[in-house]
């Protein structure tokens, strides 16, 4: 049994590390197209993008592993890394609707979407382990960060 729980945490580590890497390669040119545009007050550097999402990736799969290994089976285990799964396709998809295809609007909406879907994956999760919940805060901070800047970005275009 302990053996099965150690191999569902490895794959669960595994695949989220395939998702972030898919995110990844939607901000490779971030940077240039980040300096062209006109942000609003507060914006951070670009250097501290790829430092606070490394961050938050690490926090939310330790998280994620908490869940997987501490919590019995059951629909609600099974609901919340459901979540967790929604949340991450969420993820990736925003650096391409706003890096690649340059779709900040679009964009925004993508990542409001995000911010309700970590929301709910930090509700379920703390319902089943308050630190695995807790462990979501960051993420949350940084999405309403992040939708600051991508909707001042929006209305400053």
């Amino acid at each position: 049994m302990q053996n099965d729980k150690k191999k569902d945490v490895i794959n669960l580590i595994l695949t989220s590390v395939v998702f972030i890497i898919i995110s990844f390669l939607g901000s490779m040119n971030a940077e240039e197209y980040y300096a062209t545009l006109n942000l609003p007050p507060f914006s951070p550097p670009s250097f501290i993008f790829p430092i606070a999402w490394s961050i938050i990736y690490v926090l939310i799969i330790i998280g994620a592993s908490i869940i997987e290994y501490n919590v019995p089976k059951g629909e609600k285990k099974k609901d919340a890394l459901g979540t967790y799964w929604f949340s991450f396709i969420l993820n990736a998809l925003w650096p391409y609707t706003f890096f690649v295809f340059k779709l900040p609007l679009v964009a925004f909406f993508v990542l409001v979407a995000l911010f309700v879907v970590v929301v709910m994956t930090a509700v379920k999760f703390f319902r089943l382990n308050k630190i695995a919940g807790l462990l979501f805060i960051p993420y949350i901070l940084w999405l309403i960060y992040a939708g600051y800047i991508n909707l001042g970005v929006v209305i400053l275009a």
